[in-house]
């Protein structure tokens, strides 16, 4: 009873998309070990060597722990221990189980999501691998290493990790997040009226980021998008935040990349008629390519007051505005219904637009 409310504790705080998993409670104990060994082996060879952006430091300081778990796991299988263990060392097993599948996910939820997203999520995943080596020094505390027969360096090892866990305090990286705040300050300044120089933002999104080309810059921006839209609102930062960071990211793809090769360029001369709603009579006049991000997408026309809506979706306050007063209950880009009818202006993206009708000399 003791031992399952100590690890009643363990399960307190999940890891970002965390699936509930089920220890093995079928397996024999040979069989438990053996496939301990085949996940834990097969973690440390897809981490091992891959270089993450960001989280560097947490990601390579679990996966040393997990390298020991290995050695550990597979003196078990080896020295034949595995088919004799006490019924404490089998809930053990069973834990470490788990706790090797949320490392699994965590590590992935750091290789496979944006650059943006992980610096902006910087203390939310500083802290889950906090709560995973927390976890692991629990499990320590608890496995009953007495009663296996390790070997003299197997148990120099563990207890090692074990010291190093218990002192091992919360860790953010610096430079990480000496780049998140500077983010942050980018997008006060935007809603301020005071746009970053293209230096300034090269040197962030390029030289801090690593973020070379139109597709990688575009690739941020559908992922910040889609957290969006998953989160339904329940979202930190919050969706008009994060409309703010896009709206910067869009601005810089423009600004420092140009456009990617499926880019569509609006160019329309004087000798063309001006497609109705299309754009601006000023602009239809002039050869001018227009970044899309600008438009409203109920009337495709050039946005002069962008407001952002409860789906996290941004439109024009005259086209949204008569598209509710209409009776519409739903996002017109989404389908989704609208939590609220409150429009909150979208200042950062208002900004970037008057900036870039000034730098061409067109009125807004």
């Amino acid at each position: 009873m003791a031992t399952a409310a100590i690890f009643s504790s363990l399960r307190r705080r999940r890891s970002p998309s965390l699936e509930a998993f089920l220890a093995p409670v079928d397996f024999t104990d040979v069989k438990l070990v053996q496939t301990l060994v085949l996940l834990s082996t097969e973690l440390v060879s897809c981490f091992s060597g891959k270089s993450l952006f960001f989280q560097r430091k947490n990601s390579r300081s679990l996966v040393r722990k997990i390298e020991i778990f290995v050695v550990l796991l597979e003196y078990l299988r080896d020295s034949g221990a595995g088919s004799a263990l006490s019924s404490t060392t089998i809930v053990c097993l069973k834990e470490l189980y788990l706790l090797l599948y949320r490392s699994k996910i965590l590590l992935d939820y750091c290789v496979q999501s944006s650059k943006l997203w992980l610096l902006l999520q910087n203390h939310s995943i500083s802290g889950h691998f906090h709560d995973l080596n927390q976890e692991i020094s629990t499990l320590l505390d608890v496995f009953p290493l007495d009663d296996v027969d390790l070997s003299e360096d197997v148990r120099e090892q563990i207890d090692l990790m074990q010291s190093q866990s218990r002192r091992r305090r919360l860790f953010i990286d610096e430079d990480e997040e000496a780049l998140r705040l500077r983010l942050f300050s980018f997008l006060d300044e935007f809603e301020n009226g005071r746009i970053p120089s293209v230096e300034e933002l090269r040197l962030f999104f390029v030289e801090g980021l690593g973020i070379k080309d139109a597709t990688s810059c575009i690739t941020e921006i559908e992922f910040l998008e889609e957290q969006i839209v998953c989160h339904e609102g329940d979202i930190e930062p919050t969706a008009s935040v994060l409309n703010g960071f896009v709206a910067i990211a869009r601005y810089c793809r423009f600004l420092l990349y140009g456009f990617g090769e499926n880019e569509v360029e609006l160019q329309i001369g004087n000798q063309k008629r001006r497609r109705k709603g299309l754009i601006a009579h000023e602009i239809a006049e002039t050869f001018i390519t227009i970044p899309k991000d600008f438009f409203c997408p109920i009337l495709l026309d050039l946005m002069r007051d962008p407001v952002i809506i409860s789906t996290g979706q941004t439109y024009d306050r005259s086209s949204i505005s008569r598209w509710m007063e209409e009776g519409h209950c739903t996002c017109p880009k989404t389908g989704q219904m609208l939590m609220n009818t409150r429009l909150v202006p979208n200042r950062a993206l208002r900004n970037l637009i008057v900036q870039w009708c000034t730098a061409h000399g067109i009125p807004l």
